[in-house]
């Protein structure tokens, strides 16, 4: 085995056939085969600045070196090298028996962003037409494991592919491997050509292709290139054929590796404060802004906004005239997740911006992950408004409804049918209203695309208006809830319109949880330090089966907790309050919208010691393990930008990990399956044994994994990672999985 100086490396985005640089000269261009090379040597290494990538080159290493590189130089020769059959170790394969150059991707079936890049690289293997060949070796793994990932994940198994195993690691050990994964591009007599560390896009695996037909031509200085502030390559931009759009107009769409960027265009004013957020619905699509001003100048482009992988960019405009949006994904052409988004533009800095104005359409796109969009409208007393909602699945069911500001139901909860759904209302006084379209959290349909319009009429049978122009000179744009996760599950605050009442310390409240309110927001001001316990407990004469969410006021988790302790199914937290500022809880039921109990429920915030865990007075201690984790991990202690590898099953019913964290600390914790029908769950405990926070389903991934993701840890200390399946003891699902520890600022790869 390698040592742990073996890193796994950052997933990026992928692939397309082709790495057009608006700002190099376009490769079809090129007459000779060094220009070619050259051309694709300069994308390659604008490319891997982008995603920290590199690449060794004989003609010039490509991107900035960062000790991901493999230990031996470009040139460097390996002759005479065997690998065995992965299928049978008897059959070996001779590398001085190539007969042309040969890409040897090196892969592990832990290595995540390998499990990722692997149906990529299978496509071009068996598509062929190839200057080189193209061999699987794993490495730092067993045979048993890279066949299952073959035989279950890959389409078609192991048909068309050349698969090899590194028997005792002596190849990745010679050439001193880094990273997995990565590929190497091997001349006929073992000369290193290239080495490629990290996930590959197409453009890489093009440049591959050149060199393999011309090894001796091509050099390169990138000390002399040029590399633009502004980098997105985007194909031309059409203006006049933009969809236009107005400021606070909610617009939605799907990037495909065919159609690749989308075109938008609004008026603006100088100095018009604006911000464009890019919000994506599939949780593995990396949306990517670019914006145009009237002159057809880029003026800014985004990737990551304050909450990745959504795009955000916050701009002034700098002259009266039509704007361009280009709304694309991560390496564009060559990004790897297809995917869809919804897209808004508003004034004066608006967090999000969703208002709806009358008599102009909004339309959103809902996923399994993204299942409820909210908005802001303004409305007067005594305005009779109607709300036409309509989607493109009409088997499916969207809910629409209609609050004022976080309180009365001006529209009940209504659902929609074959598509469509109409409802009048007559607005009870001046205000603004929230506006909500979910859908069913039990759907298991595609993405779902609608279309929201609210249009009506003054008391005295005008047409109404809501005070806010097309052009957006007037007005501010709200901010929007988003999609709300009451689970305990997710990220992102619970959402300011939804409030439902202010407590302070020492302070109870009642409340009723059924299918029409299945959960309830509450507030409270805290500060650095406060030791502070919310207590959640049904009314026994009821089914209710309490659930708590805590998030701070930078919306990242604190705290979620579904039972106190075995013998009741009330919840609470105990949390030591790491920031100044408003504090958000959701007071919810099992299952939130999923779930089924219902009932009445009486809620406390108080200001406790510190000293008091989730199930009662006494401090526990987390039992100790008798099932060692799997994976070359020393004892239990893992660190941030961890993986390791598990199983689970009715002899070893859960496995622990130890890491040690600082206060404030943001943490991502993912528990993957990796085979079998395993329903993951995870849980954190602080030293005291103290439950912090569980999952479940991990609301950004269809099936039966667990994440809890963006918790602020409370303290200095060291916390324990408990992997499990649901129902523990009383589970009866089994398999193996993919544990990932990781923070904002450090992930597996860095």
């Amino acid at each position: 085995m390698l040592k742990k100086a073996i890193k796994i490396v950052l997933l990026v985005g992928l692939v397309s056939w082709s790495f057009l640089n608006s700002h190099m000269k376009p490769i079809a261009a090129q007459d000779d085969a060094a220009q070619r090379i050259n051309a694709l040597a300069e994308a390659v290494h604008i490319q891997n600045l982008r995603t920290h990538n590199v690449t060794r080159w004989r003609g010039g290493d490509l991107g900035q070196m960062n000790g991901s590189e493999i230990n031996a130089p470009a040139g460097t020769v390996f002759a005479d090298w065997q690998f065995a059959d992965l299928y049978d170790d008897t059959i070996q394969i001779d590398t001085s028996a190539m007969t042309r150059p040969v890409a040897i991707n090196i892969w592990a079936s832990w290595c995540g962003p390998c499990r990722f890049e692997f149906p990529f690289l299978a496509e071009i293997a068996r598509a062929g037409g190839l200057d080189y060949d193209l061999w699987f070796l794993d490495a730092n793994d067993t045979p048993d494991a890279a066949q299952r990932f073959v035989r279950d994940e890959i389409e078609n198994g192991s048909e068309g592919l050349n698969l090899y195993y590194d028997t005792s690691d002596a190849y990745i050990s010679q050439i001193g491997l880094q990273v997995f994964p990565t590929t190497l591009l091997i001349d006929t007599d073992g000369t290193i050509l290239l080495a490629h560390s990290g996930v590959v896009t197409r453009t890489v695996m093009e440049f591959f292709n050149a060199v393999a037909a011309a090894p001796r031509e091509g050099s390169i200085d990138t000390s002399t290139i040029d590399v633009p502030e502004l980098v997105a390559t985007l194909d031309p931009v059409d203006a006049a054929n933009a969809t236009p759009i107005v400021y606070y107009q909610q617009v939605t769409g799907e990037i495909t590796d065919e159609k690749w960027q989308d075109v938008y265009s609004f008026e603006g004013k100088a100095g018009d404060e604006i911000t464009l957020d890019m919000t994506s619905t599939e949780p593995d699509f990396d949306a990517y802004l670019v914006l145009f001003g009237p002159d057809g100048n880029r003026l800014a482009e985004n990737d990551d906004g304050p909450n990745p992988p959504y795009s955000q960019i916050q701009f002034t405009l700098p002259a009266d005239g039509t704007y361009v949006v280009v709304a694309t994904r991560f390496l564009e052409r060559d990004g790897f997740v297809a995917g869809g988004y919804n897209l808004v533009v508003s004034k004066a800095g608006a967090e999000v911006g969703n208002q709806i104005i009358f008599d102009i359409p909004i339309s959103a796109r809902l996923t399994t992950d993204y299942t409820q969009a909210a908005y802001l409208m303004d409305a007067k007393a005594g305005q009779i408004l109607t709300f036409t909602l309509e989607h493109d699945t009409p088997t499916e069911v969207l809910h629409l409804e209609v609050r004022l500001g976080a309180g009365d139901r001006v529209v009940p909860f209504q659902s929609s049918e074959n598509g469509s759904l109409t409802y009048e209302a007559t607005m009870p006084q001046d205000g603004t209203y929230s506006v909500y379209v979910s859908r069913p959290m039990r759907s298991r349909a595609g993405a779902i695309t609608f279309t929201l319009a609210v249009s009506g009429v003054n008391p005295d049978g005008t047409p109404a208006t809501n005070g806010l122009e097309a052009t957006g000179d007037t007005g501010t744009g709200g901010t929007s809830t988003g999609d709300t996760d009451q689970t305990g599950t997710g990220s992102g605050s619970a959402g300011d319109a939804q409030v439902e009442g202010t407590l302070t310390y020492g302070d109870s409240v009642t409340g009723s949880i059924d299918d029409n309110t299945p959960f309830h927001i509450y507030e409270f001001e805290g500060r650095v330090g406060d030791a502070v316990v919310i207590h959640m407990a049904a009314d026994a004469s009821r089914t209710l089966d309490t659930q708590l969410t805590l998030y701070g006021p930078d919306g990242t988790l604190r705290g979620a907790n579904d039972d106190a302790d075995m013998t009741t199914t009330d919840s609470e937290i105990t949390y030591t309050l790491t920031d100044d500022g408003t504090y958000q809880i959701v007071a919810s039921r099992y299952l939130s919208t999923d779930g089924t109990s219902f009932g009445d429920f009486t809620l406390s915030l108080t200001l406790g010691t510190g000293e008091t865990n989730s199930g009662g007075d006494t401090t526990t201690t987390p039992p100790t393990v008798s099932n060692p984790p799997a994976g070359d991990v020393e004892g239990l202690e893992i660190e941030y930008g961890t993986t390791v590898v598990g199983a689970i099953d009715s002899a070893n019913l859960e496995q622990r990990y130890v890491f040690t964290g600082t206060a404030g600390d943001v943490v991502t914790i993912s528990m993957s399956r990796t085979d079998g029908d395993l329903d993951s769950y995870l849980s954190v405990f602080d030293a005291s044994g103290h439950e912090l926070v569980f999952n479940d389903e991990d609301i950004y991934s269809i099936g039966n994994d667990a994440a809890i993701r963006q918790f602020k840890l409370p303290a200095d200390g060291t916390y324990t990672i408990v992997a499990t399946r649901y129902g523990a003891f009383n589970g009866i699902s089994a398999g193996s999985y993919e544990l990932i520890l990781s923070t904002e600022n450090i992930i597996p790869g860095d």
